[in-house]
């Protein structure tokens, strides 16, 4: 039961992170390109389909609660 998130940065790190997640059953989230600095990490986690959730920075803590609502 996890929940993880991408937010803006480079690399892929942050996505190879989100596919385990969702591998294991547990809810990604990533960052949307409108909000971020740098949409390096979350296009990549996005593009993968390893984001099973894309919203923008304002709404990711109410993305956060949903998705641990839905794995309780």
């Amino acid at each position: 039961k996890v929940v993880g998130v991408v937010l803006t940065g480079m690399g892929r790190d942050g996505a190879n992170g989100l596919k385990k997640i969702k591998e294991y059953g547990g809810i990604t989230i990533a960052e949307d390109k409108s909000t971020c600095v740098v949409f390096g990490m979350p296009k990549v986690a996005i593009e993968e389909g390893a984001a099973q959730v894309v919203a923008p920075i304002h709404e990711i803590a109410d993305r956060i609660l949903e998705a641990i609502e839905r794995l309780s």
